[in-house]
């Protein structure tokens, strides 16, 4: 069985090696570990989806699956959340939050107003 250096020769290639690969491992450590954190603080900010939301297609097939009826299937979601606030996404559109009680929309029409954006967006 060979050794560590007659496989890589001088030692200060192994010492190379070692240390590249150190740093790799911490930069993708402390890569994933910041995705991870910035997804759920993002996750907490952000109404809930319908569960058939799709990761990439998102509720595409919601929308175009419930064409003839599309109304009745926002008022079937917003029973399921209990009239509280949630999200609906199609690909390259910006995200709906659909309101469904007189109160949220008091809250967000009135209560906070100076938060939310006027005027078309894009």
């Amino acid at each position: 069985m060979k050794s560590v250096t007659e496989l890589f020769g001088d030692r200060n290639d192994v010492r190379v090696i070692v240390a590249a690969a150190v740093t790799v491992i911490s930069g993708l450590s402390l890569l994933l570990h910041k995705s991870k954190r910035s997804k759920t603080v993002e996750a907490r900010k952000l109404p809930p989806m319908p569960r058939t939301t799709l990761q990439i297609l998102k509720n595409i097939l919601d929308a175009g699956g419930n064409a003839e009826r599309f109304h009745d299937w926002l008022n079937e979601q917003s029973i399921e959340f209990d009239n509280r606030p949630w999200m609906f996404a199609i690909p390259g559109r910006p995200a709906t939050i659909v309101l469904s009680s007189p109160e949220m929309f008091e809250d967000v029409l009135v209560t906070q107003d100076d938060i939310f954006l006027r005027g078309p967006v894009g």
